[in-house]
């Protein structure tokens, strides 16, 4: 039982947001009665143990909003009770090297003011822009304007109507609320009818090793600041840019080779300064009778989740360490919308692999 047990929790996760839930790898149900929930909820005291009552546990790791977020459920009766972790983003040590005894890690929380305001008129040429059809994921989202709270890993495109009747739509990958070592902003100047000026800017531009320029997917240059020839009246110009401790990076605007005015911008011009980072964040879930509470829906960001001790369970047979954790955690959840709220101090024990 070992071997399913030391997957049960890589943090005991947390998804009740229906608009997100994709397919989920849950390992089987797991009895070992080492692992436990107790405290209170709403000031009333609770306690659950694997393999008693009929309560059990699983685990799974899903994608929320484009970034890992690993996860397991305390199941008992017709309740249940989630914890999860986002992982550090690719820019990030992995979440198995950052959990060591004694550590804090803070909840999520419902954040109020958007992180990213996608509005036709924040850009410099709105007037030559008719409409803007703004997709999520694939998703048609908004026309002309859509707000962004939700911090995530994105593709964002927009199907841009100009005044001409012309459309084109560009697309690019957005990180918000999520740490990114270099905040980047391709830009250009048009040097007249048919040839136009690129580069790079931010306050990291200095750290960029190298660019890849394409037009129209096709490779014209690899200078740093290039002078390109636009034939067409309008081509997407891609910059793939690579830092100088070689992380990717890529960026897509449309040039208007008229100079005319019918382009668009690097959309990172959309996304707000934010001190909001979701990295190693926890959300707590429950249901109870029947209503699902969150983290997520409430404003709980000084809260926190304490690691109080770290011993080692065991080497699986993959020869990973298997460690079990004790932890205690004090949050508040809310009801969608931010409605009914429910009060927690629980304690709980589970096994993790750290490497």
């Amino acid at each position: 039982m070992k071997t399913i047990i030391l997957y049960f929790l890589l943090l005991f996760g947390l998804f009740s947001c229906k608009k997100d839930q994709p397919e989920v790898t849950v390992l089987p149900e797991n009895n070992d009665p080492v692992f436990y929930v107790s405290g209170t909820i709403d000031g009333l005291p609770f306690f659950q143990q694997a393999g008693e009552n009929n309560a059990f546990v699983t685990n799974g790791v899903m994608s929320r909003n484009g970034m890992d977020y690993t996860f397991g459920e305390f199941k008992y009766q017709n309740d249940v009770l989630r914890l999860g972790i986002f992982d550090g983003n690719e820019e990030l040590p992995n979440l198995s090297s950052m959990i060591v005894q004694g550590d804090s890690l803070f909840l999520t929380g419902k954040i109020i003011e958007s992180l990213a305001s996608f509005d036709q008129d924040l850009c410099s040429n709105y007037s030559k822009i008719t409409q803007i059809k703004w997709y999520k994921d694939g998703q048609l989202i908004g026309l002309n304007q859509f707000q962004l709270s939700d911090p995530g890993k994105y593709n964002i495109c927009g199907e841009f109507t100009f005044v001409n009747g012309s459309t084109r739509t560009v697309c690019n990958s957005l990180l918000i609320g999520f740490y990114q070592e270099m905040q980047l902003r391709m830009n250009h100047f048009m040097l007249g009818s048919g040839k136009t000026r690129l580069w790079i800017s931010g306050t990291d531009s200095l750290n960029v090793k190298s660019i890849s320029w394409k037009r129209d997917g096709e490779l014209v240059s690899n200078n740093l600041a290039p002078i390109l020839d636009i034939p067409q009246i309008q081509s997407v110009i891609t910059a793939e840019i690579t830092s100088k401790n070689d992380k990717k990076y890529t960026r897509n605007i449309i040039v208007d080779g008229s100079n005319s005015g019918l382009y668009t911008e690097d959309f990172n011009l959309f996304v707000k300064p934010s001190v909001v980072q979701w990295d190693y964040a926890v959300g707590i879930d429950i249901k109870k009778n029947n209503t699902w509470y969150s983290t997520f829906n409430t404003q709980n960001y000084k809260s926190k989740m304490v690691v109080d001790q770290i011993s080692l369970y065991e080497l699986n047979s993959k020869g990973e360490k298997v460690y079990k954790i004790e932890g205690h955690i004090d949050a508040k959840l809310s009801a969608e919308n931010q409605g009914e709220s429910i009060y927690l101090k629980l304690k709980f024990v589970y096994p993790i692999i750290l490497n």
